[in-house]
Order: structure tokens, then sequence, then C-alpha cells
């Protein structure tokens, strides 16, 4: 029988099981099979941690790894790894594709001849192998049926859920939205709560920015992140506003909000975790070292608080969004506004706009109405029609649909001093589109990439393994994935083999849907998903439940 050696850390039992395979399997040493299905032989690997990369080879059997080192074994099949890094696969622990599943409904099953649909090729070629859905309190309220659902249809990569406190109180009390819970409702939500993470659920979601969960109080969310906190599970709030808007105490949003969240999470005693940690605008005064102080006061207090953010400046969303609620009908202009004289309270919130996010900062990236300006800022627009901003900027919000915009409107200098701190994840906050009706965000493509390429390797404001680790471990570590985010003996193979002078972003607000580049090649659980930096069709993707 061939011989392979091993290096590193593996335990005694498992050399034996190895050794012994073929007498196991009834076979005789000249028959014997070879002992891993997969070797990736030469990489240097960087294993999730903050241990230094070292070159190795890995063999897999099945979904694990089995091996790490020097593997002089034959295999089933084998990559090349040579001048290339290998890393666990990425965690996006910030996902909207349940809310592109739900609106796609049936056609989903059409995905077979549109592998971006459920074969998630935009996540596979950025090295990423498992998606948190069911963020900002929006997506599937349940979370047995969606898990259920992501294993019938065989996703390309692995899915967690947490229970998102919106749809759920929008299914349990008929979508009602004028008042906080009380009494009996709160007592009800918190037993569909009980039941949502005995169903797998990783934790809850609650987006206090956005309706309805901007109605709940800091009291009922304690109460309703206690029974989280019971099954070990995390507690995920989106920020009820984070711009440096001062209050009328002289308090800037975004510290308010932080400390709204951090005290939910001290009282309730549940692992906290702050979606997209930003400054949005206007920006004030507010200084980074503030919100930074703000999370490690409270890590020293023993609150396990953690962040997310994006590495872009810009948001995508349709040009009214950033009106007034009152001025609105879901995310257009309400249908009385859009003719004749324009009210004085819609002139005032377009000056508004204008004023704190600026023309030159607002760039149309789809509109159907009239696709010239597309790839234009209102400043551009203006200047070549001739017309004040606030005139262009009426006339689009009044266009049916409206177009839908990048916002600039995200403190760089604030995303980058945080960006560095072990407690901060990379996360692309993408809604991905299947239908074809909804501009996708470059962050769906290349959100990954781009914080190792630009931040990392360029511009060297955080360590290669510190950006791997906000990806992998990390995350893995907070939310409960057992056996994902390291590259160590007996984990899942959930793995990345990327060439790292040629992985980057693609994507732009000007071109948004090109996929990244740089992965050679990526295993779900055991499978080649992607091979010589081809999407192999191959899919690997599995519920993952706390239970």
């Amino acid at each position: 029988m061939r011989r392979f050696r091993l290096a590193g850390t593996v335990p005694a039992g498992l050399l034996l099981i190895a050794a012994a395979l073929p007498a196991l399997l009834g076979c005789t040493e000249g028959a014997a099979p070879p002992p891993f299905d997969i070797v990736i032989k030469g990489g240097t690997l960087y294993d999730g941690s903050n241990a230094p990369s070292r070159t190795a080879d890995i063999g897999i059997r099945g979904d694990r790894i089995i091996a790490i080192g020097d593997i002089a074994a034959k295999s089933e099949k084998s990559l090349d790894a040579r001048g290339l890094i290998i890393t666990p696969g990425f965690i996006d622990s910030h996902s909207h594709f349940d809310i592109a599943v739900r609106e796609v409904g049936w056609r989903i099953h059409l995905a077979d001849w549109r592998g971006v649909w459920k074969g998630n090729h935009a996540q596979l070629l950025q090295g990423v192998t498992t998606v948190i859905t069911g963020n900002c309190g929006m997506g599937h309220p349940d979370a047995k049926a969606w898990l259920e659902q992501v294993d019938a249809l065989k996703m390309g990569v692995n899915v967690g859920h947490l229970a998102p406190y919106g749809a759920i109180r929008n299914e349990l009390f008929d979508n009602r939205a004028d008042a906080p819970l009380v009494g009996a409702e709160v007592e009800s939500f918190r037993r569909r709560m009980d039941a949502e993470m005995q169903r797998g659920a990783l934790g809850m979601s609650i987006g206090l920015h956005r309706m309805p969960d901007g109605l709940a109080t800091a009291d009922e969310v304690v109460e309703i992140a206690a029974t989280v906190k019971n099954y070990g599970g995390v507690l995920s709030v989106h920020l009820r506003n984070d711009s440096g808007r001062l209050q009328d105490h002289g308090q800037a949003a975004v510290v308010e909000s932080l400390a709204e969240a951090i005290g939910i999470g001290l009282r309730s005693g549940a692992p906290l975790h702050i979606s997209q940690i930003r400054l949005r605008l206007p920006f004030t005064d507010v200084r980074s070292s503030q919100m930074r102080r703000m999370v490690e006061e409270a890590r020293k207090s023993g609150l396990d608080v953690t962040a997310d953010q994006s590495p872009y400046e810009a948001t995508i969303d349709p040009l009214p969004a950033r009106l007034p609620a009152g001025l609105l009908s879901g995310a257009a202009l309400r249908s009385e506004y859009r003719s004749g004289e324009a009210p004085e309270a819609l002139k005032r919130a377009v000056d508004e706009l204008l004023l704190v996010r600026k023309p030159e900062r607002i760039l149309i990236v789809s509109f159907p109405g009239d696709r010239s300006l597309e790839g234009r800022t209102i400043r551009e627009i203006a200047t070549k029609q001739k017309k004040t901003a606030a005139e262009v900027c009426l006339a689009l919000l009044r266009g049916d649909p409206a177009p839908v915009a990048a916002f600039f409107e995200t403190n760089d200098k604030v995303m980058r001093a945080l960006m560095p701190f072990p407690w901060v994840f990379t996360a692309s906050h993408a809604v991905p589109s299947f239908s074809g009706d909804v501009t996708v965000p470059p962050s769906y493509y290349g959100t990954f990439p781009r914080k190792i390429r630009k931040y990392a390797i360029e511009d060297k404001i955080i360590r290669l393994n510190d950006a791997i680790r906000s990806m992998t471990s990390a995350p893995a570590e907070k939310f409960g994935l057992q056996g994902r985010g390291r590259l160590a003996v007996g984990n899942y193979a959930d793995i990345a083999v990327i060439d790292l002078k040629n992985f980057a972003d693609a994507a732009t607000y000007g071109e948004l849907q090109k996929p990244a580049r740089g992965v050679v090649h990526l295993l779900v659980n055991g499978i080649v998903s992607v091979e010589g930096g081809k999407v192999t069709g191959h899919r690997g993707g599995r519920a993952i439940r706390r239970f």
C-alpha cells in the first residue's frame, strides 16, 4: 500500500483509520483505492486563523478534510495549487439571497439552465461557500421551510438563516404597522422565536431602520432576544440610524443608535452583531474612534459584540428611497405627487436630499425611461440639460419607474479606520436579482476580492491574514458554523484556491454585473464547484442548522 505523510496536528486515531482503510473496505493491498478523493497540491495555506501561512497539501475524502501536510499518496483527483494560496471558503455574513428566491417563486426551478440563480455563480467566483440569510428583519419568516427549500434546490453555496423580526411580525399580526407590540403580542412573538430557534435558525435579525421593525422598543427586543440567547443564538441589529445627523439633544444619530443596540445586547445577554457598521451622510463631526470605543468597552464588559461592513462607499437604492416616508408608497413616489405642480413638502424634501448628499454624489445606474442618463450623476445631467439639480431630481423621482441610483454616502475614512479590528467581518449586504427588473449592486459580484485586493494588498490598511480571517473563521465562530471557516483536519472541505496576483473585483457602478476573477478552484463540501477558473455546474451547498 502506498504511504502518505501528514504534517501538523493530526489525531492518532485518524492515522490508524487512514492506514487501515483498505482492510476496512475489504480490499487487498493490490486493489486498495486511493486514500483520498481529492488532493490539493503545493499551495500556500492561510488557514483562517492568525497563524503564519505555510506550504502544504490538503487531502479530502467525501465532504471532509482528512489530511494537511506533505501528501505522497495517490488520489482520485489532484488540483494543482503551486504558486497559489489556499483559504477556507469565504462566508458572507449578510446576504439577502432568500428575498430574491421568494420573489422569483416557482421560476427558481428553471435554475438548472440559469446557474446564476441557485448555482450562486457570482458568489462562487469570489470564493464564497456560505451565506447567512434573513438579515435586517427581512426574508423568509419560516426557518424550517426555507432550509428545507435550500436542501431541495441543491444550491451552490451553504445557507444559514436568521429569523427575521419584521417578516415574522407581519405574518403574525397581519402587517400591522401602527404601534409597538405589547403584552400578549410580545409573548406570542417570543413563543414564535422559540419555535424558529428549534427549527434551525442561527439567531434573530432586526432592522430598526425600517418598518415595521422600527416600531419595536428596546424593551420588546430585549425580551425576545433573551429567548434567542437561551439557544446560543445571535441577535443581529441594523441600527435605527447610522448617519451623523444631530438629534434634538445634540447627539449624533449613529452614536445614539449604536448605544441602543449595545444596551439591548447587555440587557438580554444575547451575542450581538451590528449589521453594516458605518457612518452615512451627514457626517458632522463623528469620529471612528468614538464608535470603536463604544464597541470595545462593551466587549471588555463581557458582551460578545461584533459587526460587519461592506467595502464600498455607495449604496444602491431606488432614487425615492432617500425621501421622507410620508411621500412614498413602498419604494416609489406616491401617485398623487407624480404629475402637476409639486407640493411644497416634496420640493423641500428634494432640496434637503441634494443639500445632504450633493447632486455630484448621486449616480443614476438604471433608468429604463431614458437609458442615456445611466452612468451620469444628477449634476452632470443638470449641466447637460441646462437645468437646476433640483429640477432634474424632481423629474427623475416622477419617472415610472423612478431610476435606481448609487448614493455615495458612506464615510470612507471611518470605514477604513474600523476595517482592521478583529471584531469587524466582511459582508456583501446584497440583494441578488433573478428577474432582471432589479439592479444588483457591485457588492454582489466583488465584495471579497475587493477587500483583499484594494484594502489588504494595495492600500495595506489590513493584513492579508486578518482580511481572510474576517471572512472565514471570525463569522464561523460567531454564528456557530461548526466545522467551517478553518482549514483543519476533520472540518468540511469548503476550500478556495486563489491566484492572489489576479484576484480582483470587476463590477463597478458603471458596469454592475461583472464577475470577479482569480478564483482558480473552489470546493463546497468536497464538491469541485470551480475548476480552472470556470464554474463546473456541480453544486455542493447545504442548509446549515444550529441543531
